[in-house]
């Protein structure tokens, strides 16, 4: 994995599932909701459109695999998490900010939710440093444009 430090090679999804229960589980019980329904949008975001980010080998990977069918196909099982930081910005900034009519606190929680995280992914070592840091700034824009975003419509 490029500018990461973990050997074995995890998937995106067995790494929300890991996180899930280290981190978001020692929650209470409306952080841990908020931080599950985030990391449930994000693995949206990932299998819908993180396929833009990919290099040519992986593009074909990925493009085997959505021919196949089935659970194989889908984006968060078939890479680890240094695709992570390439599709950070498109679900911070394009997602959660110009596509979902989300809950308000879901929305402008997001980017501390994603900051834990990626704090935790650096932690567990399944990013290096650099990947980290870019994150980190990649959420700080994006809490930014989430304050100066005009009002999202409410669901009734």
């Amino acid at each position: 994995m490029p500018n990461s430090t973990k050997e074995s090679p995890e998937t995106i999804a067995r790494v929300f599932a890991e996180f899930q229960a280290e981190f978001i589980e020692t929650l209470e019980e409306t952080a841990r909701r908020k931080y599950a329904l985030v990391i449930e949008l994000f693995t949206q975001c990932l299998d819908e459109f993180g396929y833009q980010d990919l290099d040519l080998e992986d593009s074909e990977r990925f493009e085997t695999a959505q021919e196949a069918g089935g659970e194989s196909g889908k984006f968060v099982d078939l890479f680890g998490p240094d695709k992570l930081p390439g599709s950070l910005s498109t679900f911070l900034e394009w997602r959660l900010l110009r596509n979902i009519a989300a809950d308000e606190n879901v929305a402008d929680g997001a980017s501390a939710v994603i900051i834990d995280f990626f704090n935790w992914l650096g932690e567990k070592k399944y990013l290096g440093k650099a990947d980290i840091e870019t994150c980190m700034k990649i959420s700080a824009e994006a809490v930014g444009d989430l304050l100066n975003a005009p009002a999202r419509p409410r669901i009734v």
